[in-house]
């Protein structure tokens, strides 16, 4: 990943209370590509549902962040070493955002808790978690709550970041109804995948589906983290040992903090349809990363 901190300093070009903002990362493939300090918006172009679109604004990014936290207290996750882990990955990232930052804390299994509103990150580096485990794993489920903190969440960008052992076997939400709103939409979603073995684990507690009295039928572990990370622009963190969390949790703090961003004014009216977004670079050896859509419904 490119240390934006050598990156171009913030150019606003034209903004306005309809722009759809994109951040993006970039990521330096060939490592005798030129520096990016150059890179304008000339360099990148974007388009909507495979319409070409004008950028309107091209920054860096220099906003608060709004960190909604979702802790897997599931029974997988009761094994000594993905408990430290998970842990650890938490303490960590919570210690390195900044003063102005804030974080919620959402637990989650077979149902999920606001076990802590939104709050500054060094407020909550003060508060013990209590945390008890129970059940299956409901990974979609806890999603939606994270994206209803979301939309408490005061000004800033924000993002999720799920620490799970990866296995989703209780969900009642369908992954395609995670997002309601625009700016649920515009959330970027992280995961720390820490070390297990889910697909071996049991539904502690079944749900029951289909008429009163039915039998209970459990439900197969699937791992819907792929797609949930690389929809929205995130990254999957895979952490194996307590020596690499100190190192990953700064990598993913390092990548939240500092990104351009890149906005448009979309050519069509919003009409509450997801449209899917494309970003791309001119710039030789350099990868763009990035959301692949929005909920095209007016911010209120």
């Amino acid at each position: 990943m490119l240390a934006l901190s050598s990156l171009l300093q913030p150019q606003v070009f034209r903004s306005g209370v309809e722009l759809v903002r994109i951040p993006i990362s970039l990521s330096q493939v060939d490592q005798q590509a030129a520096p990016a300090s150059g890179l304008g918006p000339a360099d990148f172009s974007i388009s909507e549902d495979g319409v070409r679109q004008d950028i309107a604004l091209f920054e860096r990014e220099s906003v608060p962040l709004r960190v909604c936290i979702l802790l897997d207290i599931s029974h997988s996750m009761l094994t000594t070493s993905a408990s430290r882990l998970a842990l650890g990955g938490y303490g960590h990232v919570i210690s390195l955002l900044a003063p102005s930052d804030e974080v919620s804390v959402v637990t989650f299994a077979m149902a999920n808790d606001v076990v802590m509103p939104w709050r500054s990150a060094r407020e909550a580096a003060g508060q013990q978690l209590k945390l008890i485990s129970e059940g299956g794993t409901a990974i979609v489920d806890a999603i939606k709550a994270g994206m209803r903190q979301i939309d408490k969440a005061s000004p800033g960008r924000s993002l999720i970041l799920v620490i799970t052992d990866g296995g989703e076997n209780a969900s009642a939400a369908a992954l395609n109804d995670v997002v309601a709103t625009r700016r649920q939409s515009e959330t970027e979603i992280h995961a720390f995948k820490v070390a297990g073995t889910p697909g071996e684990s049991p539904v502690i507690r079944l749900r029951i589906r289909g008429r009163p009295g039915a039998k209970p039928k459990p439900q197969p572990t699937v791992d819907v983290l792929p797609q949930l990370v690389a929809d929205s622009g995130g990254l999957i963190y895979d952490i194996s040992s307590e020596a690499e969390v100190p190192a990953l949790a700064k990598n993913f703090v390092d990548d939240i903090s500092s990104r351009y961003t890149l906005a448009y004014t979309p050519r069509k009216p919003f009409d509450g349809k997801y449209r899917r977004i494309v970003v791309e670079t001119s710039a030789a050896g350099y990868r763009v990363r990035h959301r692949s859509g929005y909920l095209a419904s007016q911010v209120k």
